[in-house]
This record gives structure tokens, sequence and C-alpha cells, in this order.
């Protein structure tokens, strides 16, 4: 039961695409279904800014558990990132901005509590906001040395945050980078390793559900093998029109996200086919 429900996730959205493609008047459907859920996650943003500003509780992303952040309305932790990181970066390519809302998502990925969300903004500011290439070049440099020097500087960060400087006592540098997503790889790989065969190998379905990494790469292998893998990957590059529009993908490569919450996944679907037809007008 658990393994189809883990399964439908994944082609669920594959199906949905499917056919979508093939209706009438998409373009206007599409275009209802993001102008009604831009102004909820408008109202959303308002009551996560609210919740960090007065520290309401009910808010929270993560509550009792020590850990900071606000999510306002919603409650599933991958869906939030998702879907205030694709609209930020369709607000960003439309030619007449709506800087109020491009503010308030940008604020409500800041304030969710989640790497993934930071990541978002870090990819949407180098890619989206940033023309220069030797500039983005540079980003992307300074991240990559900033990771590679987490040794030095990492503890003093996580020591403003009790919840971090258990998972840094506990787990070290890498666990806090990558939310122990490190340590599943490795008891994943201890638990097949010693049963994987050449049919797991290629067509998957190594693990079971409720055991996974939450890193897309790594998910779509053990569940789907190489060749779920290789078809994955040539869905993305059919689909995806450049850098900007890879940067959900990016993400849920390191954080799960976009896989996890299905509606997202048909979301960042409808927002991709109205950005390639180019026939649309959105002012939200």
């Amino acid at each position: 039961k658990s393994q189809g429900f883990y399964t439908a996730k994944f082609t669920m959205p594959l199906l949905f695409w499917g056919v979508w493609s093939l209706l009438k008047n998409t373009n206007y459907y599409g275009l209802v279904f993001i102008t009604q859920l831009h102004r909820f996650l408008t109202i959303n943003a308002i009551f996560i800014i609210v919740g960090a500003v007065f520290g309401v509780s009910l808010f929270e992303s993560y509550p009792l558990s020590g850990r900071w952040g606000y999510s306002g309305l919603l409650w599933h932790l991958s869906f939030h990132s998702i879907v205030y990181g694709v609209f930020l970066i369709y607000l960003l390519e439309q030619k007449k901005k709506s800087w109020i809302s491009i503010v308030l998502f940008g604020l409500a990925l800041l304030l969710l509590g989640q790497k993934a969300g930071l990541l978002y903004l870090l990819l949407i500011f180098t890619f989206s906001v940033v023309r220069n290439r030797y500039l983005q070049k540079g980003i992307i440099a300074s991240c990559l040395l900033l990771i590679s020097t987490a040794q030095i500087w990492l503890s003093r960060v996580v020591s403003l945050s009790t919840f971090w400087e258990n998972v840094y006592n506990k787990h070290g540098v890498w666990g806090v980078l990558l939310s122990l997503r490190n340590e599943n790889i490795k008891n994943i790989w201890e638990i097949i390793s010693s049963q994987l065969s050449a049919f797991d190998v290629m067509f998957g379905g190594a693990i079971r559900f409720p055991m996974r990494v939450e890193m897309m790469p790594f998910d779509i292998l053990t569940f789907f093998g190489i060749i779920g893998l290789f078809i994955f990957i040539l869905l993305i590059f059919k689909i995806v029109p450049n850098w900007k529009w890879s940067i959900p993908i990016l993400v849920a490569c390191f954080g799960g996200g976009i896989y996890e919450a299905p509606l997202g996944m048909l979301l960042f679907f409808v927002i991709l086919a109205l950005v390639k037809q180019c026939k649309h007008s959105y002012s939200p």
C-alpha cells in the first residue's frame, strides 16, 4: 500500500501532464488556476510574516520542535518552498512586475525556516535577477567556497539556534547542511547492498516507502532504477526551457521537495506550459 502511494506521487503528475497537453483552452484554465492560487499564497504570505513578527505559534512550520520557521496556513513542508519558489520565478519573468507580490513571496521563502527556501532565493537571485554571467559564476564560486570551509564557520552560526546546535553536535557539518540526508543514503546502502540485484539496479524497487533519502536523484534511482532515472532526466530536458526554470529541479536534487508534493509538480508544469506558449498576459 505504501509503495503504491509513493509511486502514485511520481506518476500522477506525469499522467496529468499527458492529459493536460491534449485539452482545449489550457492557457485559459491555467491562468484561472494560478491566479486563484496566487491570491491564496499572498494571504498566506501575510500570515507567515505576522507569525514571524509576533511569534504566533499557530503559524509555525515546526511546532513544538524547537526549530524556527513559519508557514502560515499551509502544513505540507515540501509544498511551501515549491509554490513560493516557482511563483517567484514566474513573477520575475513578467514584463509588468508585481513588486508587492515579489517582496511578499521572497519574505515567505526566507521566513519558512527551511534550507530549501534559502536555496530557492539564492538560485533565483543568481539566475533570474543577476544578468552578468561573470557575476553569476562569482556567486556560485563563493557558495562552493563557503561549503568547502563550513567546518570552520558553521559552528558559530548554529550556536544561534539550540535545535541546529544539537544537530551539529550529534551529526556534524554535513548532518546540518543536508538535514541528515547523508545519513539516509548511508542507512539505505547498508540495507540494500547485501541483497541488491541486477533487476533492482535497472528497474528499482530496492527499498520501500516510507524509507527514502528526500534527494531526487537518489530516490528515483532506488524506487525506479537506472531506467526510471534516465526517463525522468529525458522528461526534464523536454519540459524545462532554461536554467531559470531548472531551479525547482536543482533544489529537489538537494532537498527533495517538488516530487514530494504532487500539487507542486502540477503547478510547475502548468506554469511552464503557459511560459512556452507565450500567449498570455498575467496581471496578479
